[in-house]
């Protein structure tokens, strides 16, 4: 809940009190272990469903955690705290279950999910678990070729509208689904030709309209990958193009949010990945090289691969492993030592020793008591368990071809250039008004606490530290009553997330006005709706998702208060070295008050933070233009698909009915035929362009909705520039100041040297004087003359 300042309420994002809206999350989140059974006996069939269903995951996901090699410590930690605090759990019985191991056969147990409309109305597919909007159906059994029980691959009916739903920008799942589709083979690619016979999916998925709008290559960044941001009509007909396609494929940026937490680990996983693959790419190199080598040895004259040069043969260049820590100190050595051991026997009586626990633990919390224990490993397992799908899923598509697009911080989607953004990532407006204030922490461990604690202590712990991300937004309308999208979620599961995109769509599709969703182009403009009002929607309140906008406005109004009281103390200062200087009696302090008018740190440091606000609006306002230009194209798509409805309704409006004669009675019984038909078809084409003008209409809305964003962003750099301005104003008179002292400083020296002159003329004169009449026998002239 936020930042944790309101209450502790349940987990379910609905408030209630006996009547209870999400049954699920209050089965896991309120309620205690043995009020769950009592619970779920009251429990509609399908709602009981979905709990066993997950109840089921959890065991079998727990099961696989204790057999795999990567995660048996966490659980052997979490179940030896616990068993010391509550031993009778020892003897506790788990259920028997088979280890579910995430795969790529199985989609790493991902859920992809379905929204199916009748006549404009809402509809619950009977063949498949859940409600209406919340159906939802297995990623690996929507991409299976099974026309009996996949429903991408049934026909979609008269006056029906579907939706399906796949999460994560993965393209290799996207070429699957358009091919189960159309129930015919996935495209193949083969550089730049083209099939001689090519097929729907290959019509859908062209390169000029899929692989071809990637950006980023194989050996640029990860975070280089993204799709072109464009909309446009596809024809699927290999032979005849439609004058009017029915297909529409639309790529759009938009913004979201993560917590640092999860972006750091997701960040480790990645830059593990690409080690990884960079190690095996270098050692296929490396065989392929011998085998060349291999091969060219049976030749007299031993060639290169292409042939024109005899090989070269050099020493083999061996490069230090990344992985491979560099142990450089003495406790190093020793932690290294016990840490191999640990691995080595994880069984024996040294690991489970209280030492060897605190020496393979460097650098994480250690909790002293049994309970504190208990709660960081429980942390520890959750954490993993939830991130577990989504790292292995990184770990199969990262680099495969075609490539997963994973995720992008606000630096990364502009500054992709660079191999890493983790400095400018921490130095995100929303990460600094959302993370503790490091100069004003304090230590956690208090030696005298008495009471509640440190009010600042409890206040900066409860603060989840957050930052901006940049997701995409792939849809396609297939048919023109097909909508199939493909968009991250946040990290891990997330449960509950109101701000999830997804999620925020469905919950919009369940309160919809009857007759609402009247095409699959109106579904489609909700789905863009939600995706550009992130962080626009400020009636959200029950979640952690930062508030982008007040947190851009507090750290603007912060700078331009700053910037204020910059303006005064040099007014204030300058007022005293003029009053200084005026004086007869000038004070030796004048230098030291002129030397603060001199130091442009304080005010540089402000005009370093501005630039950051301004630096990132500027990236958030491209992404806004670039939805923007991508809703232009869209608009103008819809309006040729729905063109002819408006024209024939219009042409229909201005006709007269013809006047009936006496010679046109004997063709009335004939014409009462034509004229039933005629009526049904212009009841039709009264709904066609209602319908139209609906969908229209709401496109205009969303337009301006559009420009209302944008102009909240760009109100936001207005206000930064003004403040940039007035700072640079104010370095400015700095310098002119600057100017002022040096001069009188100069005027001073001037004088200074000028009076040092005449006190050595003068001394020189009287030197001379004494010296020739000490010298001389005789009274000097000079005296004489008197």
């Amino acid at each position: 809940m936020g930042d944790h300042d309101t209450s502790p309420t349940c987990l379910s994002s609905y408030e209630h009190g006996d009547f209870v809206r999400d049954t699920f999350l209050h089965y896991f989140g309120c309620l205690k272990s043995a009020e769950r059974e009592e619970y779920l006996m009251t429990l509609q069939p399908h709602e009981k469903e979905r709990i066993e269903a997950e109840k089921t995951r959890i065991h079998e996901q727990r099961a696989y955690f204790e057999v795999d090699g990567g995660t048996r410590k966490l659980v052997e930690r979490f179940v030896r705290s616990i068993n010391k605090r509550i031993p009778r759990l020892k003897h506790r019985e788990t259920p028997d279950v088979i280890p579910a191991k995430p795969t790529r056969e199985n989609a790493f147990g991902l859920n992809a999910y379905m929204v199916f409309f009748k006549k404009s109305e809402p509809f619950t597919d009977p063949d498949y678990s859940g409600h209406f909007p919340d159906q939802r159906i297995a990623v690996k059994d929507i991409l299976q070729d099974d026309k009996e029980n996949n429903p991408l691959m049934k026909g979609c009916g008269e006056n029906e509208i579907r939706y399906f739903h796949l999460p994560g920008n993965n393209m290799d799942w996207i070429e699957e689904a358009m091919a189960r589709y159309y129930n015919e083979p996935r495209p193949g690619y083969d550089g730049s030709r083209r099939p001689q016979t090519p097929r729907k999916p290959y019509m859908l998925l062209r390169p000029e309209f899929w692989r071809g709008q990637q950006h980023g290559g194989r050996h640029d960044a990860i975070h280089a990958r993204h799709m072109r941001p464009r909309c446009d009509i596809i024809s699927t007909d290999p032979e005849n193009l439609e004058d009017s396609p029915k297909n529409l494929v639309l790529f759009m940026p938009y913004l979201h949010w993560e917590t640092d937490r999860q972006r750091t680990k997701f960040d480790e996983t990645m830059r593990n990945i690409s080690e990884s693959h960079a190690r095996d790419e270098r050692e296929g190199n490396i065989n392929r090289a011998r085998k060349l080598r291999a091969h060219s040895d049976g030749r007299a004259n031993p060639v290169n691969l292409n042939g024109v040069l005899p090989e070269v043969r050099l020493p083999p260049v061996t490069h230090l492993d990344r992985s491979i820590k560099v142990i450089k100190t003495t406790t190093e050595v020793f932690q290294a030592v016990m840490q191999q051991q640990v691995e080595a026997n994880p069984q024996s009586k040294f690991s489970n020793t209280k030492l060897a626990e605190v020496l393979t633990n460097k650098g994480l919390v250690a909790p002293k008591n049994t309970l504190g224990k208990i709660l960081y490993r429980a942390a520890l397992l959750s954490e993993a368990m939830d991130n577990h799908q989504e790292q292995e899923l990184l770990k199969a598509y990262l680099y495969h071809s075609p490539p997963f697009h994973p995720r992008r911080t606000l630096d990364q989607s502009y500054y992709w250039t660079l191999k890493t953004t983790k400095k400018r990532d921490r130095d995100q407006v929303v990460y600094r008004g959302t993370a503790p204030k490091r100069d004003f922490m304090h230590d956690y461990q208090h030696k005298d606490c008495k009471g509640s604690g440190c009010l600042q202590c409890r206040q900066d712990i409860r603060k989840v530290p957050r930052l901006i991300m940049v997701d995409q937004l792939w849809l396609w309308i297939l048919d023109g009553n097909t909508v199939i999208t493909s968009f991250p979620k946040r990290y891990g599961r997330n449960k509950p997330d109101p701000s999830a995109v997804h999620k925020s769509i469905r919950m919009r599709l369940a309160v919809c006005r009857k007759g609402e969703i009247g095409s699959a182009y109106d579904l489609a403009l909700i789905i863009l709706d939600q995706c550009s009002r992130v962080f626009f929607d400020r009636t959200k309140t029950a979640d952690r998702q930062p508030r982008m906008m007040d947190l851009f406005a507090s750290a603007i109004g912060d700078v331009t208060n700053r910037q204020t009281i910059a303006y005064d103390h040099f007014w204030d200062t300058a007022q005293q070295v003029s009053n200084i200087y005026k004086s007869k009696d000038p004070v030796d302090d004048a230098e030291d008050k002129a030397k603060s008018l001199l130091d442009i740190n304080p005010e540089g440091k402000l005009l370093r933070e501005t630039k950051d606000i301004l630096d990132e609006l500027h990236i958030m306002i491209n992404i806004k233009n670039k939805q923007h230009r991508v809703y232009k194209q869209f608009r103008k798509h819809i309006e040729h698909i729905f063109a002819p409805h408006l024209s024939s309704a219009k042409e229909l409006g201005t006709a007269r009915p013809k006047e009936v004669t006496e010679n046109d009675e004997s063709a009335e019984e004939s014409g009462s035929i034509r004229s039933g038909v005629h009526r049904v078809n212009s009841i039709a084409r009264d709904t066609q362009e209602k319908s139209a003008r609906w969908t229209l209409g709401f496109a205009n809305e969303l337009a301006a909705d559009l420009d209302d964003r944008l102009t909240d962003l760009n109100n936001l750099r207005e206000s930064a520039e003004h403040t940039e301005q007035a700072l640079n104003g104010l370095l400015g008179l700095k310098q002119q100041q600057a100017s002022v002292v040096q001069a009188r400083k100069s005027v001073q020296q001037t004088e200074e040297t000028l009076r040092q002159g005449r006190s050595i003329m003068l001394f020189t004169i009287i030197t001379i004087i004494f010296v020739r009449c000490q010298t001389t026998d005789g009274p000097s002239p000079i005296l004489t003359s008197f």
